[in-house]
């Protein structure tokens, strides 16, 4: 069966995607390896990609330098990949196996997936905050602005209680609970607008 151009356009996208991944992401050394090699195994050689492919090609509709927005792609992807993490842990879905593979948690230890999931996001701020992803300071301050108010934790709470049914729901949610009335993640916030 031939491949659709849309797979193949896909699959080109996951390949720069996961160089560019390669590339930025922290290697295993000093003593802070450990975590650095957990947040590779979990965001290298896996998944379609297809949420760092919608902002390539977003990106592409309005002329913006490919580099700066392979760069934004793979923020958006560290932030998917960090929200998977957390989502495997024990306290959460408790799930053994993501792409085939052990998870994060079962792979390492559930302390070092919760750091490297931890270490996806901080860096993902990192990449879109850094002048090489734009030269505009205030374009890098928008991008830093509205991946803030994607990777809000605000909209997974309806199933984060569902998931934890009987069991003791963790501190993380009831603090995010308080978050509207502190205004640190507003449900207007999340739209792309």
């Amino acid at each position: 069966m031939a491949i659709s151009p849309f797979d193949a356009a896909l699959a080109e996208h996951a390949s720069d995607i996961e160089r560019m991944l390669d590339r930025l992401l922290p290697h295993p050394e000093g003593p802070e390896g450990r975590i650095a090699e957990a947040m590779r195994y979990a965001a290298l050689e896996g998944g379609k990609r297809f949420r760092p492919f919608l902002v390539v090609q977003s990106a592409r509709l309005f002329g913006v330098n490919a580099e700066s927005a392979l760069r934004a792609a793979v923020a958006a992807e560290c932030v998917h990949v960090y929200s998977l993490i957390h989502d495997d842990l024990p306290c959460m879905d408790d799930d053994d196996l993501r792409h085939g593979r052990p998870t994060v948690h079962k792979a390492f230890d559930e302390a070092t997936a919760m750091l490297a999931g931890d270490a996806l996001l901080t860096l993902a701020f990192e990449i879109v905050a850094d002048p090489d992803t734009h030269e505009r300071a205030r374009v890098r301050i928008e991008l830093v602005r509205r991946l803030a108010a994607a990777a809000c934790l605000l909209p997974t709470l309806p199933s984060l209680r569902r998931r934890c049914g009987e069991r003791r729901t963790p501190s993380a949610v009831l603090a995010f609970e308080m978050a509207p009335a502190t205004g640190a993640c507003r449900p207007g916030r999340w739209r792309l607008s």
